[in-house]
């Protein structure tokens, strides 16, 4: 009787403590479930952040092809930036164009050309969509040397571009509804032109002044010689 009583209490005991211990593992599986879900949401909204912070794409190609005597280089540089202003587009341009020597030294690729001739070329294209911009420069030049130190030279100089240079050759590549770079470009070659006849204009004035000095000059001189003649004919009249 005593055992039977010892067993009932002994198997109470562990009925009443199983759903119990249950229940404890299933409360610590859900946790760590939450904290493993907390983690990725947190490691995304961090990829998140470092994609958003990497949106600037900017690429750079610099090499030279050799053809017998003659050498012709490239420079070419593709970019997104987020403005589409034109003035501060041609400023970033001019400056991831230009090039140090020891930068060309170290991403230059000199190769044998597969083509018959050489080539000059030279394009700035800007494509506006949104509030970004995609911008492609490309220059092709030839020099009448091979040597490794001169074409570096070469291209160092021809990086250095203007924001005149750039404005002759700028072209937009957007919609047709896209008036606003139209006006933009055509603002721009208008500054530009207004520009080179304030030049003439004040070269022209300087030589008209430059002009009129020389003439009183001139005329200067000849009333000192009528005076010279006067008094010389003054001279021979017969006492």
């Amino acid at each position: 009787m005593k055992y039977n009583i010892v067993l009932m209490l002994f198997l109470s005991v562990m009925v009443i403590s199983i759903p119990t211990s249950i229940a404890f593992a299933s409360e610590d599986n859900g946790d760590d479930r939450y904290d493993d879900r907390d983690d990725d949401r947190y490691d995304d909204r961090d990829d998140d952040r470092d994609n958003s912070k990497s949106s600037d794409f900017s690429e750079r190609k610099v090499r030279a092809e050799t053809l017998g005597f003659q050498t012709e280089i490239s420079i070419e540089i593709e970019f997104v930036s987020n403005t589409t202003d034109t003035n501060q587009l041609i400023d970033e341009i001019i400056d991831r164009f230009s090039l140090t020597r020891e930068e060309v030294d170290k991403e230059l690729k000199i190769e044998r050309s597969d083509d018959q001739r050489l080539e000059k070329k030279f394009k700035v294209e800007i494509e506006k969509r949104g509030n970004i911009s995609k911008v492609e420069v490309e220059l092709e030049t030839v020099i009448d040397s091979t040597s490794r130190g001169e074409i570096l030279d070469a291209i160092v100089k021809n990086s250095q571009l203007t924001r005149e240079q750039i404005n002759e050759e700028l072209r937009f590549d957007s919609d047709d509804s896209d008036s606003s770079s139209k006006s933009e470009m055509k603002s721009n070659s208008d500054s530009s032109e207004l520009e080179k006849l304030r030049q003439e204009n004040q070269q022209l004035r300087n030589e008209i002044k430059q002009m009129n000095q020389k003439l009183d000059d001139l005329q200067q001189i000849i009333m000192e010689q009528m005076k010279v003649i006067m008094e010389t004919l003054k001279n021979l009249k017969p006492q």
